[in-house]
């Protein structure tokens, strides 16, 4: 059966993901989980590009990916918000330490939703914009499409390390307000565990954080800023994707069905 790996902190991966699996008669799996297990014949990454690069996740899962079989058709498509040159070529370098090849990269131009740095900007022009260009991806992929993908290059790599979920206190720059209403969902989007909530505390973080800012968009009070950017500015999930999915996308170690307000 054809699998499609996805990580996705508001929906808009998860949704292309959904999108393709269903085309393809194959099923969504998540990134987050470390025990992949690759044989079938066509498998499917879909993430969000991060400053030009791979989300830290989604490197560490190529990285430690068992090979797939040598004649898969393995395809590869990022959403982004701004741009996001080169990242398909990141896919293509660790899946050719694997003597692999990556048969197919996509691009798909979502609402930016990075809050620190953007204010969300949807509408139902965009929406069926991104339709009629997904459209067209999923037709590519189902028919096995050849298309390579631009090279990493060092400039991406430059842009990249600008990321600030490079540096290991990044989650340091989270605010929690008194709206907090310790309800826990914040904690259970993680996509890595990162976030705690001891007994009569608030949401503490553990400095692994991937800066996707899952929490701060899920967190149902917006109680949750990083740094002044955010604040006051509207938080997304993609309109396709409830809250329940993403909970059991990202954070797969929760229990599967456990509700989500």
């Amino acid at each position: 059966m054809p699998v499609v790996y996805c990580f996705s902190a508001t929906g808009n991966s998860l949704y292309v993901a959904k999108r393709i699996a269903a085309a393809l008669g194959g099923e969504v799996r998540s990134l987050s989980r470390p025990d992949a297990v690759c044989d079938e014949k066509v498998i499917g990454f879909v993430f969000p590009a991060y400053f030009w690069g791979l989300p830290n996740l989604v490197d560490r899962f190529l990285r430690d990916l068992p090979p797939p079989a040598k004649d898969a058709y393995l395809f590869a498509v990022t959403t982004y918000g701004g741009a996001a040159p080169g990242v398909l070529g990141a896919v293509g370098k660790r899946l050719r330490e694997k003597g692999l090849r990556l048969s197919y990269g996509g691009k798909l131009k979502m609402p930016d939703n990075y809050l620190p740095a953007y204010t969300v900007k949807d509408s139902e022009a965009i929406r069926l914009r991104i339709d009629r260009e997904l459209d067209a991806l999923i037709e590519d992929v189902v028919h096995s499409k050849r298309k390579a993908v631009a090279a990493y290059t060092p400039l991406s790599r430059l842009v990249h390390r600008q990321f600030p979920a490079h540096q290991s206190d990044c989650d340091s720059h989270f605010t929690v307000s008194a709206a907090c209403t310790r309800c826990g969902v914040c904690g259970r989007a993680c996509p890595v565990g990162n976030i705690a909530l001891p007994p009569e505390e608030g949401p503490r973080f553990a400095h692994r954080c991937e800066l996707c800012l899952a929490c701060l968009h899920a967190c149902p009070a917006a109680a949750l800023d990083w740094k002044t950017g955010t604040v006051g500015k509207a938080r997304y999930r993609n309109p396709h994707i409830t809250p329940q999915e993403l909970i059991d996308l990202c954070a797969p170690k929760v229990a599967q069905g456990e509700p989500v307000s």
